[in-house]
Order: structure tokens, then C-alpha cells, then sequence
């Protein structure tokens, strides 16, 4: 439980409420910050409207309440544009408007279940954002429906919990509001998978099962190299995976092992690879190929990986061979 560090490069105002601390403003100049769990023994449970933008907001009429600290030190200037890795306290429970507004380069943001309400347009022009890492349950997380339908861009949300960490993938999608007529009547037209794979919800609590069912829309819109992605990602972390869908998401790696090696060699990610490669749904084509762009990128890990399973390929191949 992190408590506010005297040398922390922030200032941060802060305003009482029944729970503990809103914080109104963070102003940093920095790309990378870590806001305290706790100040003065109270926890931040909440962050006000406009808290990280370039635009002020309005404080309360009663300021004499406001905490700001460090209260004393060298001047801070801010800029929302030079954020780009942040640790939300652990108890903060609500995201108020706007209040990243402007964080342009924002791209990977932490924070934990206790999360239950995300306000309007709280991500407003954070172009860059791609990753969220979840403390936590995520369907104990109440405001992850309200905060997946603010980022409307390809993510990826990491759950790290103690039991068994796992990560999910969210495709992109597009609202667009066209108007058609004089009298301001408009058409709203959805465009992309992502937005079927942000309605799994049974209120607010998230539906693994659903999540399973939208990868269809993936293969009918022939998005090939997503669908192996998410495919990979559930069969290295199967949580509450049903068997129809595990056989459906190699099914999948099966048609496409081109694809699936293509993105495990990206990614650097042993884990996955080797993952991938238990499943034994490649060919020796694909894996020879996989291993000779191992070997241009100079990954010696996934080389090694690549090898211990092509020799034993190759040394059926022999004895098939030679019994003919």
C-alpha cells in the first residue's frame, strides 16, 4: 500500500470526501507516474473531471479543504501531452469526465477491480491507448463495461491476479453519426468487431462465454490475423474456457500457423510460443519457416524453442521414409 512520497513529481490537489480523497488535479510533466494509494492515511477513491488534462478544472467554492501536495518545492509545469504510463491509486472507485482529456500519448494504464463508474468522454482523445493492466477480478470490475465503450480502439486488458493471471484482446470499432435530413436526423452506423466483443455483459458483470461466442464475427469478416491473436491469447490463459470454444480457437490456429508463429516471433513472448507449439497444430513448413525468421531476427529463445520440435518432426519424417 504505496503512501505519498514526499519527493513524488506531482503536484496533486486533492479535496475530502466520505471515503477518503477526489483528486482534482494531477499536474506532471512526466511519461511514466505512479499516483500514491494513500495520503495523509486517507485513500484516493475517486478522480475529479479534467483531473489530468491541460485544461483546469474547477475547484470547489470551499477551497480552504484542498490539500495540495507537496505543498512546497520547485514550480511544476504540466503537460497532459507527456503522459504515457500511469498506476491509478487502488482504491479508486470512479473516473470523472473528461479527465483524460488531451492525454494524447496516454497508451498503458493500471489500476484495479475496485473500479465502478468511468465518466463521460473520460478518455477523449487518448489516440495511443492500448493497454490496460486490471488488479484484480475483472467480473468483479463494475466500470469495465463503462471504460471498454471510452476506448473504442484495439486494447488489451491484463489481469493481474495472484490465482491465475490471464489476458484478453478487444478488436477496434468506429461509431459514426451521419446526418440525412435538414431537420438534424441522423444515422448511426457501428463499423468494426470490437464492438460485439464490448457487449459481453450480463449487466455489468463480464461474460467469458460471450466473449468466446463474438470470435465467430472474427472468422465471418475474415480478420485472420486478429482471430489467431485472440485465439493464442485464451489457449495460453484459459480461464473458464469451455471446450467448444477450445476447439474452435485451434481449429483456427490449425488453418492459419503462418500467422500464428508470425505473431508469437513479434511479440518476443516465450510463453506464448512455447504454448503454441504444445498445441501441435503447425505444420513442418510453417515451422521451418518460423524458425528461419527466428534466426534473421536474431531470437535466440524462440530459435531454441523452434528447433526442439522441428528435429523430432524431421526424425518422423526419416522413419516414414525408410519403412516405405
Amino acid at each position: 500500500m504505496k503512501d505519498f512520497d514526499p519527493g513524488f513529481p506531482a503536484r496533486l490537489t486533492l479535496y475530502p470526501n466520505p471515503e477518503g480523497w477526489t483528486l482534482l488535479r494531477c499536474e506532471s510533466n512526466c511519461a511514466q507516474l505512479t499516483l500514491p494509494d494513500m495520503v495523509q492515511d486517507k485513500p484516493i477513491t475517486q478522480i475529479g473531471d479534467y483531473a489530468f488534462s491541460s485544461r483546469a478544472p474547477r475547484h470547489p467554492q470551499d477551497e480552504t479543504q484542498c490539500l495540495v501536495v507537496p505543498s512546497e518545492g520547485q514550480e511544476i509545469s504540466h503537460s497532459a501531452s507527456a503522459l504515457e504510463q500511469l498506476v491509478l491509486p487502488r482504491f479508486v472507485k470512479s473516473i470523472g469526465n473528461y479527465a483524460f482529456y488531451g492525454c494524447t500519448k496516454l497508451s498503458h494504464l493500471s489500476l484495479s477491480d475496485a473500479l465502478r463508474q468511468v465518466g463521460a468522454d473520460a478518455f477523449m482523445n487518448c489516440f495511443s491507448m492500448k493497454e490496460l493492466s486490471v488488479a484484480g477480478q475483472l467480473p468483479h470490475m463494475l466500470g469495465l463495461r463503462q471504460l471498454l465503450r471510452e476506448l473504442c480502439g484495439e486494447l488489451t486488458v491484463s489481469v493481474e491476479n495472484l490465482d491465475q493471471p490471464y489476458t484478453l484482446l478487444f478488436p477496434a470499432y468506429e461509431e459514426e453519426h451521419e446526418e440525412m435530413a435538414a431537420p438534424h436526423i441522423f444515422h448511426y452506423h457501428i463499423a468494426g468487431e470490437g464492438y460485439l466483443y464490448r457487449q459481453c455483459f450480463n449487466q455489468d458483470e463480464f461474460q467469458f462465454s460471450e466473449y468466446d461466442a463474438a470470435f465467430a464475427l472474427l472468422l465471418k469478416t475474415h480478420s485472420f490475423a486478429f482471430a489467431v491473436q485472440v485465439a493464442l491469447s485464451r489457449l495460453c490463459y484459459p480461464v473458464a474456457l469451455s471446450q467448444t470454444a477450445k476447439q474452435e480457437y485451434i481449429a483456427c490456429l490449425k488453418q492459419h500457423p503462418d500467422l500464428a508463429f508470425s505473431h508469437c516471433l513479434k511479440q518476443r513472448d516465450t510463453r506464448l510460443l512455447s504454448a503454441y507449439l504444445k498445441l501441435n497444430c503447425w505444420d513442418k513448413q510453417s515451422l521451418e519457416t518460423a524458425c528461419n525468421h527466428a534466426r534473421s531476427a536474431g531470437n535466440t529463445q524462440a530459435v531454441g524453442l523452434l528447433l526442439a520440435h522441428l528435429q523430432p518432426s524431421c526424425q518422423q519424417t526419416e522413419r516414414a521414409r525408410f519403412s516405405l
